[in-house]
């Protein structure tokens, strides 16, 4: 509601009609347009009721275009009351992309749980070292994680900030980093190092940390922003599917192992890389981090 210092005379509002202020660009103009005074809100600056009126526009007027409506209200919707409604479960476990990322997140934590609980064996019986050597080796990727994943994401944060991408462009290049960088280094992990040259497993677990931590920057965004009012949901299934994937890690290396391959770690890994570069073509081709439209909010009848 919208009144005149001088007069005191109010304009009437519909519970069912909001009305827009002219020639303002942010919520910051409007506050300073804005004085509050016994509940109702003076326009400073506004002479009359004639100019005021020139002011507002009424929601529902012919002039006002369906895509501007649609922006403004995308752009005020904090200030309606919200109907979120049930949660859609059959467009959201049909819903491609985020098939496309609990994809990725089932691969992301089958090569963790490979790795996690079975790296100090691998550099055991490969590389041949002792104990005082394996421990250093075995918390190479972990650093590297800590230390590349708060890079990586304060520089997709500024890629996002500065429009240099756009969200879904930028989750990719990611989880493009992410998927086929993890994939080339366990496929070097498994090939490069011996026990004769264990040292170049070094640099190979550090790379492989920094890969690894880019999906953070990927899928695991994508899971978040594809469905706000939703985002516990989604997170809850793709959660399911990564500890599938903590299940399928120390099973796959335990069926390699019974089959009785001659290098167990090689197919072990090799197999890793496949599901990487999988989930990652199937990311790239289907992923997305917009707002699917099973996931947008509407506003209440009720609001006012």
């Amino acid at each position: 509601m919208v009144s005149d210092r001088s007069s005191g005379e109010r304009m009437p509002s519909s519970p069912t009609r909001s009305y827009f202020v002219k020639g303002v660009s942010d919520d910051e103009e409007l506050n300073e347009m804005l004085t509050r005074s016994d509940g109702a809100y003076l326009v400073k600056g506004v002479r009359d009721d004639e100019e005021l009126n020139e002011m507002l526009i009424r929601s529902d007027d012919a002039s006002i275009t369906e895509d501007e409506k649609a922006y403004l209200a995308e752009q005020i919707q904090h200030t309606h009351a919200k109907s979120i409604g049930p949660v859609p479960w059959r467009a959201m476990l049909t819903s491609i992309p985020l098939i496309a990322a609990v994809l990725c997140q089932y691969t992301y934590n089958l090569q963790a749980s490979l790795l996690q609980a079975f790296l100090p064996s691998f550099i055991k019986e490969e590389l041949m070292l002792p104990l005082n050597s394996n421990g250093y080796y075995s918390m190479i990727p972990f650093i590297s994680q800590l230390i590349s994943k708060n890079i990586l994401g304060v520089i997709a944060d500024y890629l996002k900030r500065n429009n240099i991408f756009g969200h879904t462009k930028c989750a990719k290049i990611f989880q493009c980093i992410g998927s086929f960088g993890s994939a080339t280094m366990l496929i070097a992990l498994a090939t490069l190092p011996d026990c004769e040259h264990p040292y170049i497993a070094l640099p190979l677990l550090a790379l492989y940390g920094a890969f690894f931590s880019a999906g953070i920057c990927g899928f695991f965004t994508c899971i978040l922003c594809i469905a706000p009012p939703f985002s516990g949901t989604t997170t809850s299934i793709s959660m399911v599917f990564g500890m599938l994937g903590n299940i399928s890690g120390p099973l796959m290396l335990g069926v390699v192992s019974k089959m009785g391959f001659v290098n167990k770690w090689m197919t072990s890994f090799m197999l890793c890389s496949a599901a990487n570069v999988l989930a990652g073509i199937i990311f790239i081709i289907f992923g997305s981090a917009k707002v699917q439209h099973w996931a947008k909010i509407q506003p209440s009848k009720n609001s006012a």
